[in-house]
């Protein structure tokens, strides 16, 4: 009976964090500069610790290492009807964590969940590398 519970509770838990998840997503460009990689993070109106975690240091990463001229962080709200064209563009149903620049992207979403609250180090590290190699 308790595993039949835990497991319930952990299948409610990944729908309410869950996401379409693609590695690479071609997309036009959202009015950006072309020469800016942006870090995206969706999110819906209600969110769990992960989901925070993700933002925090996704947040901590590109302020701390990066020009503003180079990457910027936008937290995209998907419940607001007039952030539904991003969402569509970056085929987004959920929270997500995306890196884009100019018409190509990279889904983080799936390393994201996997490491922001028990590796953050390794969740920073790949972040910068994606970051890096839209620069």
């Amino acid at each position: 009976m308790k595993k039949a519970i835990l497991t319930a509770l952990a299948g409610l838990i990944l729908l309410a964090c869950g996401t379409k998840r693609d590695n690479v997503v071609s997309n036009t460009n959202n009015g950006t500069d072309t020469n800016t990689v942006e870090v995206l993070y969706f999110h819906g109106k209600q969110r769990c610790v992960t989901c925070r975690t993700i933002e925090q240091l996704a947040r901590e990463v590109v302020a701390q290492e990066y020009s503003e001229k180079d990457v910027v962080f936008r937290v995209v709200d998907i419940s607001q009807k007039e952030n539904a064209p991003m969402a569509e563009q970056y085929e987004v149903t959920w929270s997500s964590l995306i890196v884009a620049k100019g018409d190509k992207s990279a889904n983080l979403t799936d390393m994201a969940f996997a490491y922001a609250r028990s590796n953050p180090d390794r969740f920073r590290s790949e972040l910068r590398n994606c970051i890096n190699n839209y620069l």
